[in-house]
């Protein structure tokens, strides 16, 4: 079985180091190398100066698109502060024993 290990898109161009910005258009040329693909994401900039002239003829090429960088969103938490507070509360007020673990997990929250 053939694993495929091909890096996730970059946040930044790989020829110039410049950040993408969000909506950027940028290319990605995917090469086959000894050691297993290489991924090339880059600027349109960079793409037009350095690789639309010759770079699918380069020893390895395997493929070539295009898209739109678009800037991850932040992840929410699991459980919002005030939820597990609140929840916090509500073990104590019950006075249950068997509720312990959850309430000490919850106070370190």
């Amino acid at each position: 079985m053939i694993e495929w290990n091909i890096q996730s898109r970059a946040h930044a161009c790989r020829s110039c180091g410049r950040q993408f910005a969000d909506k950027q258009p940028y290319h990605t040329l995917l090469f086959d190398e000894k050691a297993g693909y290489e991924r090339l994401d880059v600027c349109e900039s960079c793409w037009a100066a350095q690789f639309s002239q010759g770079a699918t003829s380069r020893k390895g090429f395997v493929s070539h698109w295009q898209g739109a960088f678009e800037v991850p969103s932040a992840r929410p938490e699991p459980i919002q502060k005030e939820n597990a507070e609140s929840l916090l509360r509500k073990l104590v007020e019950q006075n249950d024993p068997n509720h312990g673990a959850a309430c000490f997990i919850l106070a370190v929250m």
